[in-house]
């Protein structure tokens, strides 16, 4: 639901008048709640039955969010978005630690971001219209949707690795070099997931004030998001061809650039399309490099297992952190953290990439 959040927001925020301090409440509250599924899903990695922990997640999710839609108080909504989060914490935690063990990771989670990219894309512009012709609670509603397909194809999923593929696994990680880089890999994404989660809740309203109708919105994110496809296509196609560094420099430059789009304030439509363009094309492209570099330079699987519970804290840490520095209605200060958080990974992340190419001698 990640692609469609900043709508599904702005349909909670509406229907009963949440102020921003109270979103960035309930955002934090779901992110938690990923950062709690995160850790349990940690805890259960050498013991998990891949089927019955996302099918169990799925339904977990589905009934919580389905929930979401009859709340009527910010409590019981960051209640309920906590479960949810919990839910699709565990079930992501398990899923990217199986990929991150393949030979190509970055070519993995390139696929896997593409995929969902295209659903995100497909379902942004039919959530407000379905609030716009079927009333708020059923578009809220519509979301539950999602999760009973997870909990649907969890039902094909194998129930463990066989013999064979942890055999290869072993074989895969014996050729990798050590760990360090990857632990300042894990870094660099955190940054870049508190970048895009400080701004990313808060765009739907970026668009209103810029005299955008809601349905309007929906469109706009529904062709902005095809952004992420070439992000995500790029790192399916090439893998790590051309190493590490660029390609996350490139992502990293983008994200910047759109949130100067943004602290703009992007109007007309075109304007805020091209911007939620840039945003998926950067978070996406760099965000499978940070992944599959991580993979890459993790021996022992240590900090693979750690990438969902990362990847959590930082978009939890977002929306708190715009609660600590936003006051009223102006959200500009909101893409300056963005940007500076961004660039700080960017930077973090070439010079280790330096350092390691200056031991190694190779380009990583």
């Amino acid at each position: 639901m990640t692609g469609v959040q900043p709508i599904f927001v702005g349909l909670l925020a509406d229907r009963i008048g949440l102020s921003i301090d109270s979103v960035a409440l309930l955002l934090g509250a779901e992110q938690f709640g990923l950062v709690a599924g995160a850790t349990l899903g940690f805890g259960r990695l050498r013991h998990y039955r891949l089927t019955r922990w996302v099918f169990s997640a799925g339904t977990l999710a589905a009934i919580a969010s389905a929930a979401t839609a009859l709340a009527g108080t910010l409590p019981v909504l960051m209640a309920l978005r906590f479960i949810v989060g919990m839910a699709v914490g565990a079930a992501y935690t398990v899923s990217v630690f199986a990929l991150g063990r393949s030979a190509k990771p970055d070519r993995a989670y390139g696929l896997i971001l593409f995929a969902q990219t295209l659903l995100w894309a497909i379902y942004a512009p039919i959530l407000p219209l379905l609030a716009s012709r079927l009333g708020a609670a059923a578009a809220i509603l519509s979301t539950s949707l999602w999760f009973i397909l997870v909990a649907i194809c969890a039902l094909g999923l194998p129930q463990r690795e066989d013999r064979e593929t942890v055999g290869e696994i072993r074989q895969i990680a014996e050729t990798r070099p050590a760990n360090r880089p990857a632990w300042f890999g894990l870094a660099g994404m955190f940054l870049l997931q508190v970048s895009i989660y400080a701004q990313w809740g808060f765009l739907e309203r970026v668009g209103k004030d810029a005299g955008m109708t809601p349905e309007t919105v929906g469109w706009a994110f529904g062709i902005g998001l095809l952004g992420g496809l070439p992000g995500g296509m790029l790192p399916a196609l090439i893998a790590d061809r051309f190493g590490h560094r660029w390609p996350i420099a490139i992502g990293t430059v983008t994200v910047i650039a759109a949130d100067l789009l943004f602290a703009l304030a992007p109007s007309p439509a075109m304007h805020f399309l091209l911007a939620v363009f840039l945003l998926n094309f950067g978070w996406v492209l760099a965000l499978a490099y940070y992944m599959g570099f991580i993979a890459l330079f993790d021996r022992t699987g240590s900090a693979t297992r750690l990438i969902s519970m990362v990847q959590t804290l930082g978009t939890a840490f977002g929306p708190v952190s715009v609660a600590l520095i936003v006051s009223g209605n102006n959200l500009r200060p909101i893409f300056l953290l963005s940007s500076v958080a961004a660039g700080i990974g960017i930077l973090l992340i070439m010079w280790v990439i330096a350092q390691e190419n200056r031991m190694t001698g190779k380009k990583a």
